[in-house]
């Protein structure tokens, strides 16, 4: 006699393999998916990382660009500073600059230079910060 219980055991084996295989190309799609995802995060952090290191040494640039007409000539200094904008107040400089970083972001910086005998003798980060860029 023939049993029919060894054709439903290997049906049964069958559909579990089917199901599994099923399970593992799916799973193995979504993790495909997911890793794409998260390189290309990385790679648009890595660009706005550097591209605000960029606008960093720019705007210092622009401060020592600051520093150096004030120690030529402080008393035209804030009108040949282009720019940014300084300020000129008891013995005090203020340097206010917006660098842009990328289309969305932008450094907004302060520095307050002291002045001595008409050298900078002392620099005073305000204010340095990133943030949206205000249109």
């Amino acid at each position: 006699m023939r049993q029919k219980r060894g054709v439903v055991v290997v049906g049964a084996v069958t559909i579990f393999a089917i199901f599994t295989v099923l399970l593992l190309v799916t799973f193995s799609a979504l993790s495909f998916v997911l890793a794409r995802t998260d390189a290309d995060r990385a790679d648009r952090a890595a660009q706005t990382t550097a591209a605000y290191y960029a606008a960093d040494a720019a705007a210092w640039e622009r401060v020592d660009e600051a520093a150096a007409l004030l120690a030529d000539d402080p008393a035209s200094a804030a009108q040949r500073f282009t720019g940014g904008q300084l300020v000129l107040a008891d013995g005090r400089a203020t340097v206010t600059l917006q660098t842009p970083v990328c289309d969305a972001l932008t450094l907004y910086s302060e520095v307050e230079l002291l002045l001595q005998d008409g050298y900078v003798a002392s620099m005073h980060t305000v204010r340095w910060q990133c943030a949206p860029a205000q249109e």
